[in-house]
């Protein structure tokens, strides 16, 4: 994993923000946040942890995490790194099981999306993350700055290593999960199939990436009402 300070103004919450596969801090820039720090992790070529996690927390008096797609399976390698004070956490548009005919994307699905992956087709994805045009124009203006290699090395190794895990559907807790309803990458049913009585779901009006409806990082947590 690699990491990256998106905010950093001594606050005394940190927002742990697990990213979605392929992007950066790029596409997040417009978001602010008045009560938290937030720490980024992306890039999921390995899953170890690249700061001393005592140190990063040590600050804090309360730890908020926020899991997005494929960032909340990746999510399970913090299950015993995360401390005590952890005060909430929520996965978006995410399960345990992201290849899963039933609870995530279905298997023949992710295999051609990295069989064909290329510049293009990368490009096909972003635009199937976003509800229309206009949000199509702002992730093109904010569009990560990685290299299209690094991209579908870490694809690929994702692939093998969700399929190499034992499922385990309760290994990990949220105490709320928000579900895009016109999601095109995960499917929506399939998310709800997967959480149901394992977490409190709200369903929201949006895509994959449902961020340009929040103006602040903290909007996530208080301000999500069900749709």
């Amino acid at each position: 994993m690699k990491s990256k300070w998106i905010i950093q103004q001594q606050k005394d919450k940190l927002l742990l923000f697990m990213n979605g596969w392929g992007l950066d801090e790029q596409p997040f820039c417009f978001l602010d946040s008045e009560s938290h720090d937030v720490f980024m992790l992306y890039d999921y070529r390995d899953l170890s942890f690249p700061v001393d996690v005592k140190a990063l927390f040590r600050p804090y008096k309360e730890i908020y995490l926020l899991a997005w797609s494929l960032g909340v399976w990746v999510s399970q390698s913090l299950k015993n790194l995360l401390p005590d004070r952890t005060a909430f956490s929520v996965a978006i548009n995410g399960t345990l099981q992201p290849i899963h005919q039933q609870y995530g994307i279905a298997p023949d699905i992710f295999a051609s999306t990295l069989q064909h992956l290329s510049p293009a087709t990368l490009g096909d994805f972003y635009s199937n993350m976003l509800m229309d045009e206009q949000e199509e124009a702002r992730f093109r203006a904010q569009r990560p700055v990685r290299a299209f290699s690094e991209q579908a090395e870490e694809l690929s190794q994702l692939k093998q290593m969700i399929e190499a895990e034992t499922p385990a559907r309760e290994a990990m807790g949220y105490d709320m999960t928000i579900i895009s309803s016109r999601d095109l990458i995960m499917p929506a049913k399939n998310q709800l199939r997967f959480w149901k009585n394992q977490s409190t779901c709200q369903v929201i009006k949006s895509g994959h990436f449902p961020f340009y409806r929040w103006k602040r990082w903290e909007d996530i947590f208080v301000h999500v009402s069900h749709e």
